[in-house]
């Protein structure tokens, strides 16, 4: 670590004093560490270094890290001049030590709000203060799709999307441990067919994708967002943003602590920000809703990943999925 920092520091011009570790995030393909550095002048700034694990692709392939933070540095760029919506800024890479180094984004974790603030009765303020957070975040997502694309890209096409849905399915057709069987699968399929051939033309454009737009990715810092882990330039569909934030907040109907109405709010209030309150009536917007759901069952049904109180819940969410696409 400290090789690494002194090398940022020297890099970025930082009359550096010292610098301590204050936090420490495991993630199943990187290391994150939350670095305060001091400098000569009794200043202090924060930083994070993403530390690659070399289980990750960085083994075969460390221009990865190089690619990140340019790509990083790329939203920044188109980002950097608007007071309301923003994304992290790059700092430093080294491929040799597998880290990538970004400045510290102000603002509190949409996650954590929500869960600390928004279970069991909430009071109005908190309630309309956490509804105007997540219409932030549907206005950030609005914004960022109307950027221009600047590269060239292919076509989504049904048989790219349905190659990318019968891998998942297969996968919970051969889980012995979620009863989803061949019929439920071909329903699923059948279901994916039918709503994009009665899509609208103007609803199958593409735009700039972030592909991981959940809850902990977003930051909140009085009327401005911060979205993170913006490591990648896809081209897609609009729904496919969209169905995967509305189907986070979706999520929190599953805990017992959460008013379902309160959630209902959420969601609503997204769509809003978003500019399309009719947006869960899109044959797109639940073609993509069902993919989400599907890699949501995937992941949830790793029961010897969890303890047995997460076993549990994971096989009710397991089962209430499954009930809600058998009633599709």
């Amino acid at each position: 670590m400290n090789e690494v920092v002194e090398d940022f520091a020297i890099n970025a011009d930082l009359a550096m004093r010292e610098y301590v570790i204050e936090n420490i995030l495991i993630r199943p393909f990187s290391v994150v560490y939350k670095i305060r550095i001091f400098f000569d002048n009794q200043k202090n700034r924060v930083y994070y270094a993403k530390y690659y694990k070399k289980t990750n692709n960085t083994a075969k392939d460390p221009g990865v890290i190089e690619r990140d933070f340019k790509t990083t540095q790329y939203w920044y760029n188109r980002f950097k001049h608007h007071e309301k919506f923003k994304v992290i800024k790059p700092v430093y890479y080294s491929s040799e030590h597998s880290v990538l180094i970004t400045e510290e984004s102000k603002g509190a974790n949409l996650s954590r709000l929500i869960n600390r603030y928004g279970q069991f009765f909430p009071s109005l303020s908190i309630r309309q203060k956490l509804l105007f957070n997540v219409k932030l975040a549907g206005q950030w997502l609005n914004y960022f799709q109307s950027l221009a694309i600047e590269e060239d890209y292919e076509e989504l096409t049904l048989e790219k999307l349905l190659e990318y849905i019968t891998i998942r399915l297969e996968r919970l057709v051969k889980n012995p441990k979620v009863s989803f069987d061949e019929k439920l699968r071909e329903k699923v399929i059948a279901f994916v067919n039918e709503q994009w051939q009665s899509a609208r033309k103007d609803d199958l454009k593409h735009c700039y994708l972030h592909s991981d737009l959940s809850l902990s990715n977003v930051l909140i810092f009085n009327n401005s967002v911060t979205v993170l882990d913006f490591n990648k330039k896809e081209v897609g569909s609009k729904f496919k943003d969209v169905a995967r934030f509305y189907h986070q907040l979706a999520l929190l109907e599953n805990k017992p602590t959460f008013s379902k109405r309160f959630v209902h709010k959420l969601k609503t209030s997204f769509l809003e920000g978003y500019g399309l309150k009719d947006a869960t009536e899109k044959p797109l917007f639940k073609v993509y809703y069902i993919i989400h759901m599907i890699n949501h069952l995937n992941k949830s049904s790793r029961y010897w990943e969890h303890n047995f109180f997460e076993n549990l819940y994971n096989r009710w969410i397991v089962w209430k999925s499954l009930k809600e696409f058998i009633e599709q």
